[in-house]
């Protein structure tokens, strides 16, 4: 029997159920020698057998008694605060030799950050330590003293990144190429030649090789997946001489008090759990009652993703996939995870890829090659149907037979109804017999534009022939009651009675713009041809951002000025030979320059009464909604009221969206933005979570240098990417010698402090009641520029772009005029510096001023004009 040795320092008894085996098969060995012993001692009649197996029994009873007590205490470790063992991280650099460390932190930055080969980074140390020799001859350091500084400076990079500890801690895979099942790597024996994972019992193996061919008589992996232990993460982490300083930095529990969002630990779900998505179908997605939505719940989502994992074989699954939405995760597995509720909507993707990209590509159009009209989700490939086609889906319509039609007649008798026209045959189809179920009185009283004007004379000419062929002579020979007809159905959104209390010469100009718009007459009024049977619509289209409205934006985007954090607006809108928009480029163009321009160019059609810019105002309100929605979701503070707004606004966007485009319909990321708001009351605000970091990091990862073969390629970047965190770290005042404050500014430029002047009486009385302290010192040192919560902010003088400031509590906005550094002293007797601006408040308009500020009509979405 194997003699029992063993500690409560052995890891025995982890997590890790490979490294439990061993000691479990032990526990079962020694249950068997337990029955052999008792079996023996009574089949035995000898006293000293008796004796034997009574001294055996006690052994293995004390050995699975010592298992048994290794055992609870492995256990009641896992239950307990874990402890990281921070010793291996903890190195006082400042004990270093000041050059040695230096001249190893400049080589190290080089190949990391800077992206020198090792090649490269070898000559780069070499000729660091030919530097250092030189100087080292001329100082007063012993030959001993320059020796050791010398030989401490490898020329391997290899070896610096490892005298800095840059190198993480890692543990290797062997992960399949093909469907990534991991194997342990203590030897090659321990794992297969070939892929052995089946995803169901009588499925064939995966068979992938997973060694590569013997190179002297080793087999060495063909894919490996590398993983950073997280305690060993956390224990380089915790050695960070600021890290203190953020464990014990006060969690907003007063703005959780008073409402007010800062960060994600001030959201509900981490305190109350309590939110579900919703089971709404695709094809009720026009239903914006979110408030009636049907939830989602934890024990339903289980119950699909058990079943899907239980099926057995693909078909079925991929049904129950198709019928739920759900698959299996190990996620599962752990009982805290609930996805109804821990997963998030990217705002990234969901408001300026999903949301503003839809709307000005999808719905409105840009094309610099286009001219303005109607928008893109008008023109439809489908065409327009002849005359004779509509009259027979008009009769199709009255029959109740609507199948087997064209899709363009099915998207023309939506149009003339009224109805959405966006989806496939189908679709219009079933919407169309829903509108006859549900008005089957008004079917009888339908007056349709195929069928013949009323005037004498024109006894067989439709509406249709004369809006597409007629003369305007002719058009305005016919009667008021035909003409509000002919409008009610070619312009539509209003009654015929509407357009009947306009008057004849204004229906009649109104009729002749839609047909300019549709290319029926040219800008100057003369026909282009008799309608053949062909939709002229089908080589004019037309789009809302044409030509002249991007003309009007880049002249507007070359000529405003904003800040410098704000990054670059895409200099060449609408034109695809420039390249798609980036994220950081949609929201610049959407929230900041696009409503600018509109609102000049549509905002003083509020009053009109020009049907076609009363048209335009709505689209710009409607447009203005989702970016007000988009601000308010993306804020840095979040609370209930804000969260309300953002709500009202969205909601309100995709209603006027459905009424003003029935072209279009409602997308999965606009039907997401509705679930938007419980994301905000859930997690607060969206920065803590949203993937614009990971962007970064994806950017951040393809600078790298590799071989471009997949496998070691992946190895390399997560090295890579680990070396350069650890390098970053050393960058700190307190790891650095003393003396390298004089490099201050060689990265980021530093403002410096000008000579100490007085400051002017006016200023100094002012300065006086902010610091409620009569005393306060009149000198004071001026300045250009200052960095505050990571924004420039200069001095007009200094340049415009960062002299503006905006209270948007009063909504007033401010030029900076002067910035000061004042020192005074505190409660305790300290010297405290501050930073302080002069700034000088611009006046609204009043008067009659204000009728050129169209944009105090959206005050929170567009901001406002106003005067030195």
């Amino acid at each position: 029997m194997p003699e029992l040795c063993m500690t409560y320092d052995d890891p025995f008894l982890v997590l890790d159920p490979n490294q439990s085996a061993g000691l479990y098969e032990f526990e079962r060995h020694l249950c068997i020698y337990r029955d052999i012993a008792e079996w023996e001692g009574l089949a035995s009649t000898s006293s000293k057998d008796h004796l034997l197996a009574k001294t055996i029994l006690g052994d293995i009873e004390m050995a699975l008694q010592s298992i048994g007590m290794l055992k609870r205490t492995r256990w009641m470790n896992q239950r307990l605060n874990n402890f990281v063992r921070t010793y291996q991280y903890s190195r006082s650099w400042r004990s270093l030799e000041p050059l040695s460390f230096l001249c190893n932190l400049v080589a190290g930055t080089l190949h990391l950050l800077a992206h020198l080969s090792e090649l490269q980074s070898y000559f780069t140390m070499s000729g660091i330590k030919l530097l250092l020799h030189q100087t080292l001859m001329a100082s007063t350091k012993s030959p001993e003293e320059q020796d050791d500084i010398l030989s401490s400076i490898p020329t391997n990079i290899r070896q610096t990144n490892g005298l800095l500890g840059a190198e993480p801690s890692v543990k290797a895979f062997l992960c399949c190429p093909k469907c990534y099942k991991t194997y342990r790597l203590e030897d090659p024996g321990s794992y297969p030649e070939f892929c052995d994972f089946r995803v169901f019992p009588g499925d064939t193996p995966c068979h992938r090789r997973l060694r590569s061919p013997s190179q002297g008589g080793i087999a060495l992996p063909v894919h490996q997946f590398l993983y950073q232990d997280l305690q060993q993460w956390i224990g380089r982490m915790y050695p960070h001489p600021d890290i203190e300083k953020f464990l014990d930095r006060y969690r907003s529990q007063c703005s959780r008090d008073s409402g007010d969002m800062e960060d994600i630990w001030d959201g509900s779900v981490l305190w109350e759990f309590s939110q579900n998505e919703c089971k709404l179908e695709l094809d009720d997605a026009e239903n914006l009652q979110f408030d009636a939505w049907p939830k989602r719940t934890y024990d339903e989502h289980v119950g699909h993703a058990r079943s899907w994992k239980q099926a057995g074989d693909s078909n079925t699954r991929e049904k129950l996939f198709n019928q739920h939405q759900v698959r299996w995760s190990e996620f599962l597995r752990l009982p805290y995870w609930d996805p109804t509720r821990f997963i998030t909507i990217n705002s990234m993707h969901g408001f300026y890829l999903g949301l503003f990209q839809r709307h000005i590509c999808k719905i409105w159009g840009m094309d610099v090659r286009l001219r303005e009209g109607e928008e893109f989700s008008v023109w439809r490939k489908d065409g327009v149907p002849t005359p004779d086609e509509l009259a027979e889906g008009h009769r199709a319509y009255l029959g109740g037979h609507l199948k087997g039609l064209r899709c363009a007649i099915l998207i023309q008798l939506c149009r003339d109804l009224g109805l959405n026209y966006s989806g496939g045959s189908t679709a219009l189809v079933d919407q169309l017999n829903k509108h006859r179920a549900v008005f089957p009185e008004h079917i009888q009283h339908l007056q349709w534009a195929d069928q013949p004007v009323s005037d004498p004379g024109d006894d067989h000419i439709s509406i249709n022939t004369l809006f597409n062929t007629g003369l305007k002579s002719e058009i305005a020979a016919l009667n008021v009651d035909t003409l509000a007809q002919m409008c009610a159905s070619k312009i539509g959104g209003f009654t015929s009675e509407y357009f009947k209390a306009l008057g004849s010469t204004k229906m009649v100009k109104v009729l002749q713009d839609k047909r300019k718009e549709l290319g029926i007459i040219s800008l100057s009024g003369c026909l282009k041809g008799a309608n053949k049977g062909k939709s002229s619509r089908k080589t004019s289209p037309t789009i809302v951002l044409g030509r002249d409205v991007l003309k009007e934006i880049r002249t507007d985007i070359a000529s405003r000025v904003v800040p410098s954090h704000v990054g670059r607006a895409p200099a060449h809108p609408g034109e695809a030979s420039w390249g798609k928009f980036t994220t950081d480029q949609w929201k610049i163009f959407c929230t900041i320059h696009l409503p600018y321009t509109l609102t000049c160019l549509w905002g003083s059609f509020k009053d009109s009464q020009d049907l076609t810019e009363q048209r335009w105002y709505k689209m710009l309100q409607n447009f203005l909604h989702l970016v007000m929605a988009v601000k308010l979701a993306t804020a840095t503070i979040q609370n209930d009221r804000t969260i309300q707004l953002y709500e009202y606004h969205m909601k309100t966007y995709l209603t006027m969206l459905l009424e003003l485009y029935p072209g279009t319909k409602i997308s999965i990321y606009q039907h997401l933005s509705l679930h938007f708001g419980d994301q905000l009351q859930c997690f607060g605000p969206n920065w803590a979570w949203c993937c614009f970091a990971f962007e970064r990091y994806n950017g951040a990862l393809q600078k790298f240098n590799t071989n471009n073969k997949f496998g070691p390629m992946e190895m390399t970047m997560m090295r890579s990417f680990c070396k350069q965190q650890n390098i970053k770290a050393l960058y700190h005042p307190d790891i650095l010698p003393d003396d390298c404050d004089v490099a201050d500014g060689t990265h980021v430029k530093d403002p410096q402090d000008r000579h100490v002047d007085l400051l002017h009486n006016d200023e100094h009385i002012q300065l006086q009641g902010v610091l409620d302290d009569e005393l306060a010192a009149k000198s004071a040192s001026y300045i250009d520029v200052v960095r505050c919560a990571g924004h420039l902010f200069t001095t007009q003088k200094r340049g415009l772009a960062n002299s503006s400031v905006a209270n948007s509590a009063n909504r007033s906005v401010r030029h900076i005029d002067k910035i000061f550094k004042h020192t005074h002293v505190g409660e305790k007797g300290t010297r405290i510096m501050e930073t302080f601006a002069v700034v000088r408040i611009l006046k609204e308009l009043l008067g009659p001023l204000c009728h050129f500020d169209h944009f105090s009509e959206f005050p929170h979405m567009t901001g406002q004009l106003v005067s030195n």
